[in-house]
């Protein structure tokens, strides 16, 4: 799993979405994991002011990355991407 990317049972789609100043914005909705993930990042660059890195990308090439995998990620770089 992703964090701000589920699967809705609803929609059979997945969603994308980002909390931002206590507030849940909703992303979209996609047929591919990948696209709901390329916005997600997209969006934490818009309201966080990351840089997304190549290393970051990763997640896009594979939608079935394990959460351990991309917690391990965010320990490795801090939030504008850089290596901590």
């Amino acid at each position: 799993m992703v964090e701000g990317v589920e699967w809705n049972r609803e929609l059979c789609k997945w969603v994308s979405f980002i909390h931002y100043n206590g507030k849940v914005i909703f992303l979209g909705s996609f047929i591919n994991k990948s696209d709901a993930i390329l916005a997600r990042i997209k969006a934490e660059s818009e309201y966080y002011g990351k840089v997304i890195q190549k290393e970051y990308l990763f997640l896009l090439k594979n939608p079935f990355i394990h959460k351990k995998s991309y917690a391990q990620y965010r320990l490795k770089y801090d939030e504008n991407g850089h290596n901590r």
